[in-house]
């Protein structure tokens, strides 16, 4: 297993549990993450399952990586339905080879790389891919169906706009949370 998918997986575990203290060792600065609303989706998801990393540097300067993470959630009260989601991560690496999820501000060529990354054909087919197999669950499973819909009315008391099957975690500024809550019935790429 590769450092990167390591740090993936280690985050997605911290996060699950609201280690706040493990979460500051993989990312970049600790204040971007906001603790209320780990302490929320850990109230809806159980575990984070299947974690895969697509690994891209293309277009990127040395050092710095566009991760896309396929995961599967378990949420608490669905049983043996685990809900896909897709997330898109930046990671870099300092002169010890050490990877951090970056949640700072991005440098505009880094960003423009990212955007054309995330607007690419083979990203574009994982969004469907993953946005497909959400659709086919929840047009099945009325545990699932349910929880969406619960999402989505917390969500509309809110003017915050989270629930997206692609979160561009530590993806365009500075501002942004790193943290996706439970996936939503949408996977196509948007900054929050």
């Amino acid at each position: 297993e590769s450092d990167i998918t390591m740090l993936i997986k280690n985050y997605f575990d911290a996060k699950q549990r609201v280690d706040m203290t493990e979460l500051a060792e993989c990312v970049s600065d600790i204040s971007h993450v906001d603790e209320k609303r780990l302490v929320t989706e850990a109230e809806y998801i159980q575990e984070y399952k299947n974690i895969e990393c697509t690994i891209i540097n293309e277009g990127l300067r040395d050092g710095t990586y566009r991760v896309y993470v396929y995961y599967e959630a378990e949420i608490y009260g669905i049983i043996d339905t685990l809900v896909p989601s897709l997330t898109a991560l930046y990671v870099t690496s300092d002169k010890n080879d050490k990877f951090t999820i970056y949640l700072s501000e991005i440098k505009k060529d880094d960003q423009k790389a990212i955007e054309e990354l995330d607007s690419s054909t083979d990203v574009q087919k994982m969004i469907d891919s993953v946005q497909k197999k959400l659709e086919d669950i929840v047009s099945k499973n009325a545990d699932v169906r349910d929880f969406y819909q619960m999402l989505e009315n917390s969500n509309s008391e809110s003017d915050e706009e989270h629930n997206e099957n692609i979160d561009k975690e530590g993806g365009q500024a500075a501002s942004q949370a790193p943290a996706s809550k439970a996936p939503a019935p949408s996977a196509s790429p948007k900054a929050k």
